[in-house]
């Protein structure tokens, strides 16, 4: 894992090593942005901890319906993995997929380095997402 740092102070989160459909899905599906609405300045851990509370809670109810997607990619949990997919495809077997913990860990040490960030920008709303209802 890596994470890079944009000039707006952004974090993204990035899997090291041939893994496309994850790397797509993170940068998709998971930011740093605050979302609508919100007064916080600098990166924000809001869409980090929906996606590790979302993928805890599927995989207590073996719930397997997305719980973090975007423009173009889903998040899922199945059988104590997450697969990586993206959204105009039907889920197959071939659907990129890492080990629940191993996922979780990613979003702890992303969330880490969010809470560390020193960075104080203020994000325009046309770039941020509506929260999540509920």
């Amino acid at each position: 894992m890596t994470f890079s740092e944009r000039e707006d102070g952004q974090i993204d989160a990035q899997l090291v090593g041939d893994r496309p459909v994850f790397n797509e899905a993170l940068s998709d599906c998971i930011s740093s942005l605050p979302p609508q609405g919100s007064d916080h300045v600098g990166p924000s851990t809001y869409w980090i901890d929906v996606a590790i509370q979302g993928a805890r809670r599927c995989a207590g109810t073996n719930d397997e319906r997305p719980f973090a997607w975007g423009n173009c990619a889903t998040l899922r949990v199945r059988e104590g993995r997450v697969l990586a997919a993206y959204d105009f495809d039907d889920p197959t077997e071939d659907d990129e997929a890492l080990l629940l913990d191993a996922i979780l860990s990613l979003l702890a040490a992303w969330r880490d380095r969010v809470v560390s960030s020193t960075s104080r920008t203020v994000f325009p709303e046309t770039y941020r997402r509506n929260p999540t209802a509920g």
